[in-house]
């Protein structure tokens, strides 16, 4: 699918540093009350677990993965945007 310089592709391999960060830093803004060691910590699952096993699709702009969705059978796991 492409909108403008937007370009929505399967999720690869390579785009898990990217899209660890564009998590990372979009849960530090809407949860921040956590705590940085249990983001950290999660930001370990995302990487070695969620990523790999739901559908994820990333949205691109200019080649650079700049959001991602994660879909989990029917649902929506997560959608974050850089």
């Amino acid at each position: 699918m492409k909108n403008s310089e937007v370009l929505i592709r399967a999720y690869d391999l390579a785009d898990k540093p990217m899209l660890s960060a564009i998590w990372y830093d979009a849960s530090q803004s809407v949860h921040a009350f956590l705590g940085e060691a249990l983001l950290t910590e999660h930001r370990q699952l995302v990487e070695d677990v969620y990523l790999d096993q739901a559908e994820t699709w990333v949205a691109c702009l200019y080649e650079k993965p700049v959001g991602f969705i994660g879909l989990l059978d029917h649902f929506i796991g997560g959608l974050f945007i850089a």
